[in-house]
């Protein structure tokens, strides 16, 4: 039984692999075993016993968690902007760009005020127990989402090492990199930071470059002192991470953000890969689950 709220279902176009495929050519983890995914036996929130907390047709409202606030006050980061115009046709994944008055887009926006019923965490990771679950999409959507306003300053850091994404998916070159920025930041804390400023919608992003060499872990302490730096900077931290089964990275992003937020593929995710999932880090932490529908 898994005591976990859902979020909110999203009904977003996955790029997930076919089942039993790795396209990644990268060496890497070994992929589940073929079972894992499996479209008549997935992972049903209603099955499970695990509260709804936002359905189309019916919301129900779970009470807030006091996630973590405590963490001593530090001084603002020092932010370089270099901007960068999205092209006229944006990936399709980013779908608050792509399709601003659909009800793909208006899932995201209810997302994001789930989550401040659920406690208004500060700094969320975006997770999910294996690839290919649509964490990056939930990721930027969400960042856009909170962006969107212009009432937040918001910024989304790339912390996937084996499999980044950010730079294809908005068209850029990080220029230094979000890898290269840590490197120097371990040595001179007080370093400015460069970010890539998405017009016209306002978002900050540190992606890693597709062919950074470095494929060790994150290094914690790091990566947790520069998350500290970047909140005084900004109101809202949205960290697309690594899947929890095929990357230890998870355990140290999930000491430096106040919150995770779990994706699922929906009529695919078998609860007992989401269940050796959350068995890898603190269910406290753990917002809810965000569903993706294919």
């Amino acid at each position: 039984m898994i005591d976990l709220p859902m979020i909110s279902r999203l009904p977003v176009r996955s790029t997930a692999p076919m089942p039993g495929t790795n396209p990644d050519p990268r060496p890497g983890p070994a992929p589940p075993p073929a079972d894992s995914f499996a479209p008549r036996s997935a992972f049903d929130p209603g099955a499970s016993g695990l509260p709804v907390l936002y359905q189309p047709q019916a919301v129900q409202v779970a009470q807030p968690v006091a996630f973590r606030k405590g963490r001593p006050a530090v001084p603002r980061a020092d932010i370089r902007v270099v901007r960068h115009a999205l092209s006229d046709d944006p990936d399709s994944r980013i779908c608050l760009l792509r399709e601003d008055a659909t009800a793909r887009a208006a899932s995201f926006r209810v997302l994001r005020h789930r989550l401040a019923e659920r406690g208004d965490a500060r700094s969320i990771a975006v997770t999910s127990a294996y690839n290919g679950e649509g964490k990056t999409t939930c990721a930027v959507n969400l960042a856009l989402a909170l962006a969107e306003s212009g009432r937040f300053k918001v910024l989304l850091v790339e912390a996937n090492l084996k499999r980044p994404t950010l730079a294809s998916l908005f068209d850029m070159v990080p220029s230094p990199c979000f890898l290269e920025q840590l490197a120097v930041h371990s040595e001179r804390s007080d370093e400015p930071w460069t970010v890539a400023e998405i017009e016209p919608v306002n978002l900050h992003v540190l992606a890693v470059h597709p062919d950074a060499k470095q494929r060790r872990l994150l290094d914690g302490p790091t990566f947790a002192a520069a998350m500290d730096r970047l909140r005084g900077s900004y109101d809202y931290l949205v960290v697309d991470g690594a899947s929890i089964l095929t990357s230890a990275d998870v355990a140290l992003i999930e000491d430096a953000v106040d919150a995770l937020v779990l994706v699922a593929r929906a009529h695919d995710s078998r609860a007992r890969i989401i269940r050796q999932g959350l068995d890898q880090v603190s269910m406290a932490n753990v917002a809810g689950i965000v569903l993706m529908d294919t």
